[in-house]
């Protein structure tokens, strides 16, 4: 019985060893988990065009609700830009200094409650794409990593 009490305790020792010399306050090298703040590989403008301009709905020609997502320049008509949508003009694609306010970030990732429906209609993003968009909306804003956790 005496081992089996010992063999108990060095267990409850050195697991609380582990909770208190194994967690830090911030890892060394975030990147290796997703905390980048680049993404590689992703080119969002292109990814604009690929799943929402070049299908025909926010092209250059004839966009819907005239929203241009395949021009150059595509943050230039985005931030601070209020949608024309009927019912969502108060809603700002990128709102300055409020990447996660952003209409286009909640309209990707079809937040409860956004005007019409989650976008692009042929197919729900990636979530690594949508984080891609949240970081490239912080990017174009300057507002800083765009609240990536």
């Amino acid at each position: 019985m005496g081992t089996l009490r010992r063999s108990a305790l060095n267990l409850v020792l050195s697991l609380a060893f582990v909770v208190i010399s194994g967690c830090p306050a911030e890892l060394a090298n975030p990147e290796r988990f997703g905390e980048s703040a680049e993404c590689p590989g992703t080119d969002v403008e292109q990814l604009f065009i690929d799943s929402c301009g070049g299908v025909g709905c926010h092209g250059a020609t004839d966009p819907v609700v005239g929203l241009d997502l395949e021009s150059p320049n595509v943050a230039d008509r985005l931030i601070g830009v209020n949608s024309t949508a009927i019912g969502c003009e108060a809603e700002q694609f990128i709102v300055p200094g409020d990447v996660e306010g952003s209409y286009l970030l909640a309209k990707v990732r079809g937040d409860f409650g956004i005007c019409g429906a989650r976008m692009p209609l042929a197919r729900t993003l990636d979530p690594r794409d949508i984080d891609c968009i949240r970081l490239w909306i912080a990017e174009v804003d300057g507002a800083g990593d765009g609240g990536v956790p």
